[in-house]
């Protein structure tokens, strides 16, 4: 069944997103792309960014990392609809 907050609480996350891209560098916290990956069925994939991304990740800075783990920095930013990978 699928959790009822989980559209509200990407909702925040693009939001919070979307405003800290108006600076230089986007930073976004580890914790949040994992729920993202877990959302989407994506456990393996989740508990390598646990292991391998820092906290926070800058997603200019960790570009090639995220790329690493299918990761697509523009969808982090792009809102409630995009897709990893």
């Amino acid at each position: 069944m699928a959790d009822p907050d989980l559209g509200r609480d990407r909702a925040g996350w693009a939001q919070r997103c979307t405003s800290e891209r108006k600076g230089a560098d986007v930073e976004i916290e580890r914790q949040e792309i994992v729920d993202q990956l877990r959302g989407r069925s994506e456990d393996d994939t989740a508990d390598r960014a646990e292991r391998e991304l820092p906290d926070p990740v800058d997603t200019d800075e960790h570009a090639a990392l995220l790329h690493r783990l299918g990761i697509n920095p523009t969808d982090l930013l792009g809102g409630v609809g995009g897709t990893f990978g």
